[in-house]
């Protein structure tokens, strides 16, 4: 709730995260810079689930008004994984240019 996160890579995360905003605001975007941090792409986080490699691409929140709460899915380098989660340990990482607006 109400965080504003600096430019950061997700090290201990494995695979692609999920990420969705909710609540009352205005602005929050998630920054996501390319692998070499040459571009960058803002993205909508509001009621979007949004899909992306945060240990592989540097991102940031920008500012925002209002009540802001966003809820990130991600899996962690242990051993094992929920039933029925597909697996991520090794998977490709998205290219470049690829995130996913799942809504």
């Amino acid at each position: 709730h109400g965080v504003q996160a600096r430019k950061h890579k997700d090290t201990s995360n494995v695979g692609r995260s999920i990420i969705v905003g909710i609540g009352n605001y205005t602005g929050g975007a998630l920054r996501v810079w390319e692998e070499d941090e040459s571009n960058s792409s803002d993205l909508n986080l509001l009621d979007r689930p949004t899909m992306f490699n945060g240990a592989l691409r540097a991102h940031e929140t920008q500012p925002f008004e209002g009540e802001r709460y966003t809820m990130i899915f991600y899996h962690g380098p242990r051993a094992g994984g929920c039933a029925g989660m597909p697996e991520m340990v090794g998977a490709a990482p998205l290219s470049s240019t690829d995130f996913i607006q799942l809504v």
